[in-house]
């Protein structure tokens, strides 16, 4: 099931995967409640890969699980395409 965040709008494959892209402790009493996102560049630069179903970290287990990938690729995110 894919999930979407609905903090920085980048779709995700997999709940899980949404949840390792939020970083920081929830914790009402902060500002923002000390929770960010990964931005695009911080996942590509730990070996996530956009593809038509959304972010996923592992893309060997989403080709597995799947049956194929659509690749997006980086050049989305970095200016490039």
């Amino acid at each position: 099931m894919k999930s979407l965040c609905r903090a920085c709008g980048e779709t995700f494959t997999t709940v899980h995967n949404f949840e390792k892209h939020r970083r920081g402790q929830y914790s009402p009493s902060e500002p923002g409640y000390g929770r960010r996102c990964l931005t695009p560049a911080e996942m590509l630069e730990q070996g996530w890969r956009a593809t038509a179903r959304g972010w996923t970290p592992n893309v060997a287990w989403e080709v597995r699980r799947q049956g194929e990938l659509d690749e997006i690729g980086p050049t989305r995110y970095l200016g490039e395409g």
